[in-house]
């Protein structure tokens, strides 16, 4: 899909910024609910469940969040979870999603403004666009859990 690998290689270096090079994991998928629902069921079918999960999208965050509270899993107390494009979705109360807020008018605001500049004004140079996204925090994250041991005992 548009934009996957971009944001699979953003994740991969933020987690090696942030020392956490060992942890990282990415399910193939897609942008769909069904997408998120079958990344949940191999989640829950490991021995420990990650601390948190980074969705595609709020679609398949939806799918995640709705495995994992059937399965018995608490959001966010067991494992938080993050969606993207602050969908309406995520938005709902009773899904209450945490998503990454990219500002769609400003894209297209630029998009328009870049045609403008190919088509009307004669620019030929490439150029990369890159705006900034934001964090929208709601009920699907809280603080990070206490990491545990392999036979159970907390760390402390």
């Amino acid at each position: 899909m548009p934009a996957a690998e971009e944001r699979r290689r953003g994740y991969r270096a933020a987690m090696r910024r942030h020392g956490l090079a060992d942890h990282i994991q990415i399910h193939p998928g897609d942008y769909t609910e069904e997408s998120g629902a079958r990344a949940a069921r191999d989640l829950l079918a490991r021995a420990e469940l990650p601390t948190a999960v980074i969705a595609g999208n709020d679609r398949c965050a939806h799918g995640l969040l709705g495995t994992f509270l059937r399965a018995g899993v608490r959001v966010p107390e067991d494992v938080s979870i993050v969606g993207y494009d602050d969908s309406q979705l995520a938005r709902l109360s009773f899904i209450d999603l945490t998503s990454v807020r990219q500002d769609a008018a400003e894209a297209a605001e630029r998009a328009v403004r870049a045609a403008v500049e190919r088509l009307d004004e004669g620019r030929t140079a490439d150029r990369d666009i890159v705006l900034n996204p934001t964090l929208v925090v709601r009920g699907s994250t809280g603080p990070a859990r206490t990491p545990s041991t392999p036979d159970g005992d907390l760390l402390r």
